[in-house]
């Protein structure tokens, strides 16, 4: 019984505090959006450089997700290297309230995603390693909430503020800091996941094969789900990394009024990030994606969406409940 009190303690622990990684790590990410209507004429910067930023960070974070991802997997340290990537991209926000050119800030962010990639990826199978089977979907909702409750709902606020109060350098020398307090913790407490299959009523520690690892790419809904996913992170990043510059130029909004609606726009994001995995333990994970995607998208008609609705309801394969 002690055990068992003590497994979901740790369960516990392991979900509010990859809650917090996840969410720094949309915190840094999205943080340059959100303050780049204050930084850009600073540096001279334009909206196009705005873009090639973001897009060269998403670049590398795709990359590094794949690769780094991948090795931890075959080395089986997903502790050690998930600490090592969060001191990296805390401090490569660290580093981009240092910048003084366009070249500076393009070499920040590419230690920012090559560091960001991985995070995720890491988060999702330690959890799923610790999670019981009843709250896997509940579990990874909650921590992916964090994206939109941190990165979304508060950071507009939380930046914009600080860049207005003390600076835009300011803004990202502070936002630095909770990554790295989180860091210390993850490398105190985290335990390393251990990878187990039952074979004769034994539990025996695995690690995936060149085989396994070939065979994913062979699997239909990983395909499907990379398209949609694709899609959606099109969408979110043009969105997150324009709207506020397209507000403050375009409106007469203050800053402080763009934070506090750009940070309502995060929180709605944060309620369905939470509650739609939470009922896919109940109804299926198919059901609730059809679901959602009708709601967020109809009556929209972007080729973007169409192609995500095509994948989701034609193609795309429901799992049990205990996947």
């Amino acid at each position: 019984m002690n055990g068992l009190s003590k497994s979901k303690r740790y369960e516990n622990f392991l979900v509010i505090i990859m809650f917090f990684v996840v969410g720094l790590v949309f915190l840094d990410r999205l943080s340059l959006g959100f303050v780049f209507p204050i930084m850009g004429p600073d540096l001279n910067l334009s909206n196009t450089q705005l873009g090639l930023t973001v897009g060269i960070t998403s670049l590398f974070f795709g990359i590094s997700t794949l690769i780094f991802a991948s090795l931890s997997d075959f080395i089986g340290k997903k502790k050690v290297m998930l600490v090592i990537f969060v001191f990296v991209f805390s401090i490569a926000t660290l580093l981009t309230g240092l910048v003084g050119s366009f070249i500076a800030l393009i070499m920040t962010r590419i230690i920012m995603g090559l560091a960001e990639g991985p995070v995720m990826p890491l988060v999702q199978s330690i959890v799923m390693a610790e999670s019981s089977e009843k709250r896997r979907g509940f579990n990874m909702g909650v921590i992916q909430s964090a994206s939109s409750l941190i990165g979304g709902a508060m950071a507009p606020v939380l930046t914009v503020s600080l860049a207005v109060a003390l600076g835009w350098r300011s803004a990202f020398y502070i936002i630095a800091i909770p990554g790295i307090i989180v860091g210390l913790i993850l490398w105190k407490y985290l335990r390393e996941p251990k990878l187990v299959v039952e074979q004769d009523e034994e539990q025996q520690m695995v690690k995936p094969t060149k085989a396994d690892y070939l065979k994913v790419f062979k699997t239909r809904n990983v395909w499907l789900c990379t398209i949609i996913g694709t899609c959606n992170m099109v969408f979110i990043l043009t969105l997150t990394a324009f709207l506020p510059t397209m507000l403050a130029n375009s409106t007469n909004y203050k800053e402080a009024q763009i934070g506090m609606l750009l940070g309502a726009m995060g929180l709605m994001m944060f309620v369905g990030q939470m509650g739609a995995p939470a009922l896919s333990d109940r109804i299926g994970r198919l059901p609730i994606l059809k679901i959602f995607f009708i709601y967020c998208h109809f009556p929209s008609n972007h080729d973007r969406i169409i192609l995500s609705k095509l994948c989701c309801f034609n193609y795309l394969n429901d799992y049990p409940l205990d996947w």
